[in-house]
């Protein structure tokens, strides 16, 4: 990132956190400072909270975020809209954002059947359900997790205009003016959530 001028983190949503990944944490504020470190699950919250507190560099804030509540930062608002599975809403300007993490046993019933936002964006890190995908109807797919197969792949692309993978595509950077770009080659990245 800072190869790219990027000097600070404004927030940095943590969705999953697992314990070995609490190490990518203190190493990114290590590289780079943030300035509010927002984690939107409570499993693993006080084991996540001491990882943080015991490394040596903080952010200046870490916020731990609930279900209904809505934290605002220049143009954009995240809402979080379910523990678990993590359901979050981000609107970025006018576009909805959906964010899908973790798993639960009866995730996909519920995603299918609960009232959520209409979603331009769906970034999808859990196993993938083709079913459960195709009713958020979104534009715009992100997957980030491994566990996507050729054959989804391709009935995914049918059906949804933009279907990233990180694990093919890489990293992905946005911005208002260009939409989508990936950002380093697959042989550049890192297996790390962050």
């Amino acid at each position: 990132m800072q190869r790219q001028g990027i000097d600070q983190i404004d927030l940095a949503l943590a969705t999953d956190l697992q314990p070995s990944w609490h190490e990518g944490w203190p190493t990114l504020l290590n590289s780079l400072p943030i300035k509010m470190l927002a984690p939107v699950t409570l499993v693993g919250a006080s084991t996540f909270e001491q990882s943080i507190r015991n490394g040596p560099q903080q952010p200046d804030q870490l916020r731990f975020l609930h279900p209904a509540e809505q934290l605002t930062l220049a143009k954009m608002n995240v809402r979080v809209l379910r523990h678990h599975p993590t359901l979050l809403q981000l609107q970025v300007d006018q576009q909805n954002w959906l964010i899908v993490a973790g798993t639960d046993p009866g995730q996909n019933i519920w995603l299918q059947t609960a009232e959520l936002p209409a979603c331009e964006v769906l970034w999808w890190s859990s196993p993938p359900d083709l079913q459960t995908i195709k009713h958020l109807n979104p534009q715009i797919l992100i997957l980030t997790t491994g566990q996507v197969t050729p054959q989804l792949l391709a009935k995914l692309q049918q059906d949804i205009p933009l279907v990233y993978w990180t694990a093919r595509d890489g990293a992905l950077q946005w911005t208002r003016d260009l939409g989508f770009e990936r950002q380093m080659p697959t042989s550049e990245n890192p297996a790390s959530p962050l």
